[in-house]
């Protein structure tokens, strides 16, 4: 149920952090206020950054490194994960290691494997965030995925040549 001074009724909205979770609270669906909370947490442990979107129905915190968006999560609850950006960043330019990711989440349950693709934008849905166990094991696989790539930043700033 939307009220009259919703963000979903103005033209234009910057969605912040108090506004999306307020948003999310409103939602019919059991846990995901945490589910969401312990993604945007995990982020931020991890040192991504988390930036929040512009838009007039749909917020979205938008989890980055290194400057791409990995994932980004809607005030409906959903959960996207962005492989067609994280193939920008080195280690996961390599399409077969972008796939094995796809793979790993598709064994698991947590993206459907027939909509998934290593250049795609797959959905985990708002139940599987609610759902702890499924959560962790996605964040734990994302976690994998960010500290390659801070791996693979940090051995290519120790190979830059040094201007004097």
């Amino acid at each position: 149920m939307r009220r009259d001074n919703s963000p979903a009724t103005r033209d234009t909205f910057d969605w912040n952090e108090e506004t999306f979770f307020a948003r999310v609270k409103d939602l019919d669906v059991p846990g995901i206020l945490d589910g969401v909370r312990a993604v945007v947490d995990w982020a931020r442990n991890l040192g991504c950054e988390v930036a929040w979107s512009k838009g007039p129905r749909i917020g979205q915190a938008l989890v980055k490194s290194n400057g791409q968006t990995l994932l980004a999560l809607d005030t409906d609850g959903h959960m996207w994960i962005s492989f067609k950006q994280i193939g920008a960043l080195h280690p996961f330019k390599d399409l077969a290691e972008r796939q094995a990711i796809v793979d790993s989440l598709a064994s698991f349950g947590a993206i459907d494997a027939e909509q998934a693709s290593a250049n795609s934008q797959p959905l985990v849905r708002a139940q599987l965030i609610a759902d702890a166990k499924l959560r962790s094991f996605v964040l734990g696989v994302m976690t994998v995925v960010v500290k390659r790539i801070e791996a693979a930043a940090e051995s290519t700033e120790q190979e830059r040549p040094v201007d004097f």
